[in-house]
């Protein structure tokens, strides 16, 4: 390799924006045709760019094996614009840098939407973001002139739009609402448990018979949390339960790799007026995980039940 100096600098230097999705937040579920996720790169990372914009003239788009489509989308004043790029052939194998032709104009305030889809059919384990070639990224690398310092990395955690399911009758909130850019209708299928009680709403348990289950278990290094369980095979429905001495709330995890990525998380608890709560979450990391946007829990009761000591000292233990 060798380079070149000069006194003589260009009138114009190019920039790059790196737009995508946080890799550590990735996870896709196995056995998926075309599972998308989502990163968005806002208004409030391009409104600091000049009143008279920059002009993109490349890109790169970059994800591993299990990427099939790459798709960067341009939102203006809650208008879409034609798209950055689409490539719905990607190639982990062929990556290259491509000439954007027209040039797009990227203005103060505009929005990118880049849309990664995986294919995971022959995979049993979920796949999460990572470095390996078996994990997964999701990144468009747009090259523009002129050079400017407001803007280089406009990343978002991946919002997970794919082939999850709505769930018949319930009332989820909304997946994606980028701004006021409305997408293009989502598939209306839903997904029918086929159950006489489908409510999401938690009651207060009222007692607790641990001898309808079928299976148990004691977890953690001091074995203070017992679950219990049953696995219905005909309806794929898991019941569990699960009993914790705790003073506030109780949490509980689902994890096919072992870790806090890539888990389901259930917190439950009582209120000082002894009303229960109840959260369906999805940890992307090992941080205070958000909101499901896959709510697949019923009939769930939260109970709390105020345990004596031998030596009159009071605990309670949360239940769900």
């Amino acid at each position: 390799m060798r380079f070149w100096l000069t006194e003589q600098l260009r009138p114009i230097d190019s920039g790059l924006i790196m737009a995508g999705q946080v890799v550590e937040s990735i996870s896709i579920p196995p056995g998926e045709v075309a599972f998308d996720t989502v990163g968005y790169c806002s208004s409030a990372c391009t409104q600091d760019l000049p009143p008279e914009g920059v002009t993109i003239f490349s890109n790169v788009l970059h994800a591993h094996i299990a990427a099939v489509a790459i798709k960067v989308q341009h939102i203006r004043d809650g208008v879409e614009l034609p798209p950055v790029y689409d490539d719905q052939n990607y190639d982990f194998n062929y990556q290259q840098s491509y000439k954007i032709k027209p040039e797009v104009k990227l203005m103060p305030g505009d929005d990118l939407i880049v849309t990664c889809t995986y294919n995971t059919e022959g995979r049993n384990e979920t796949t999460l973001g990572g470095e390996s070639t078996r994990e997964e990224m999701c990144f468009a690398y747009l090259s523009y002139y002129p050079a400017n310092t407001a803007i280089n990395v406009c990343i978002s955690n991946p919002i997970f739009l794919g082939t999850q399911l709505q769930i018949c009758g319930v009332a989820l909130p909304r997946i994606f609402t980028p701004g006021d850019f409305e997408p293009l209708p989502a598939d209306t299928k839903c997904l029918d448990y086929e159950k006489p009680d489908l409510s999401r709403e938690p009651t207060r348990m009222t007692f607790f018979d641990p001898s309808v289950y079928i299976h148990s278990a004691r977890l953690g290094a001091d074995e203070q949390v017992s679950l219990y369980w049953n696995y219905d095979y005909e309806t794929e429905i898991l019941d569990f339960a699960v009993d914790v001495e705790a003073v506030g709330w109780a949490g509980f995890g689902i994890s096919q790799n072992g870790g806090m990525t890539g888990s389901d998380v259930v917190i439950g608890y009582l209120d000082n007026d002894g009303e229960p709560h109840f959260r369906d979450r999805f940890a992307f990391a090992p941080a205070l995980p958000p909101i499901d946007i896959s709510q697949d829990l019923f009939n769930i009761r939260v109970g709390k039940f105020l345990v004596e000591r031998w030596n009159n000292t009071k605990t309670y233990k949360s239940m769900f």
